[in-house]
C-alpha cells in the first residue's frame, strides 16, 4: 500500500513511472498496470554496452572480426547526460514533495528512447504530506546510546 499511495502522489511527473491502473484480486492482492517502457531499465543497457564492449575487444586481439552483439546500442556523453539530468529532476520532485525513494538502481531507471523514469517505489518512506516539502518536518534532535 505504501508504493500505491506514492504513486498516486507522485506519479505525475515526466520522470516518475506512470500508474495506469490498480486491479483488486482478492483482499490481499493488489495488481498495479504501469506504462509501457520498451526499452527495459538503464542495468539492461548498461549489459548491452558491456556486451558490446568485450566483443570490440575480443575482436580487436582476435583472427576474426566479431559482429557487435547490439549494433544499435551506444553510451555516448549526451546519452548518458541527458540520462543523468533526467534521472536528478525526477529525484527533485520526488524529494520535494516528501518521499524519498530509497531503492534508487540501475534496474530500477527504466528507458523508453530518450524519456527516463523512475520506478519501483516500494521501499519509499514518505516524510511530510504529498505537497509539503520534505525538510519541514526534520529536527535538529539526534537520538544517541550510551554503550559501555
Amino acid at each position: 500500500l505504501r508504493e500505491l499511495e506514492s504513486l498516486q502522489c507522485l506519479s505525475k511527473h515526466e520522470n516518475v513511472v506512470d500508474l495506469k491502473e490498480v486491479i483488486r484480486e482478492n483482499d490481499s492482492q493488489l495488481q498495479f498496470v504501469f506504462e509501457f517502457m520498451p526499452e527495459g531499465s538503464l542495468f539492461d543497457l548498461i549489459k548491452k554496452c558491456a556486451a558490446n564492449r568485450l566483443l570490440e575487444q575480443i575482436s580487436k586481439h582476435g583472427p576474426a572480426e566479431i559482429p557487435l552483439a547490439h549494433p544499435e546500442i551506444s553510451m555516448t556523453f549526451p546519452r548518458v547526460r541527458s540520462i543523468l539530468q533526467q534521472l536528478f529532476a525526477g529525484l527533485d520532485y520526488i524529494h520535494s514533495h516528501g518521499f524519498v525513494h530509497r531503492d534508487i538502481k540501475p534496474e530500477n531507471i527504466l528507458l523508453d528512447g530518450d524519456k527516463v523514469k523512475i520506478a519501483d517505489f516500494g521501499l519509499a518512506r514518505q516524510m511530510g504530506k504529498c505537497s509539503d516539502s520534505a525538510v519541514e518536518n526534520l529536527t535538529d534532535y539526534v537520538s544517541t546510546r550510551w554503550y559501555r
